[in-house]
C-alpha cells in the first residue's frame, strides 16, 4: 500500500466521525493521561468515556463491546467509591461521605440497568 492511499483512508475516516465520537475520544485520552499521572480525575473522565461508548456500541449493534464497556464503567464507579469513603471529601465541608455499602448497591444497580438495556436491544 502506498502512503498516499493510507492517508486518504485516514482522512475519510476522520471526516465520517461524529461529534459524539470525538467527545468520547477526547475523554478517553484524558482518562489515560490522568491514569498515568495517578490523578483522581481519571474516574469522571472514564465514566463519561465509557458511557458514550456503551451508547454508541448499542446503536451499532455491538452488544459484546457494550458489555465490555459496561464492565469498565463499573470499575470506574468502584474506583470513585474507594476514594469517597476514605475521607476524600474534607470534613470541613460538612459533607456526608457515602458508605461502602451504598456504593456497592449503586454498582449493582448500574450493572443490572446496563444488562436490561442490552437485553432489551437484543429482543
Amino acid at each position: 500500500m502506498e502512503i498516499q492511499h493510507i492517508w486518504q483512508q485516514f482522512l475519510e475516516g476522520l471526516l465520517a466521525t461524529t461529534p459524539l465520537e470525538f467527545i468520547a475520544v477526547v475523554f478517553g485520552i484524558a482518562s489515560v493521561i490522568y491514569s498515568r499521572q495517578e490523578n483522581i480525575r481519571v474516574y469522571p473522565t472514564g465514566i463519561v468515556n465509557t458511557t458514550i461508548y456503551i451508547y454508541l456500541s448499542l446503536i451499532a449493534g455491538l452488544y459484546a463491546e457494550a458489555g465490555v464497556s459496561a464492565k469498565l464503567k463499573q470499575q470506574f464507579v468502584d474506583g470513585v467509591g474507594v476514594f469517597l469513603p476514605g475521607n476524600f471529601l474534607p470534613q470541613s465541608f460538612g459533607a456526608e461521605v457515602p458508605s461502602v455499602e451504598l456504593w456497592q448497591m449503586a454498582r449493582k444497580f448500574a450493572g443490572s440497568a446496563a444488562a436490561t438495556v442490552a437485553l432489551g436491544k437484543l429482543t
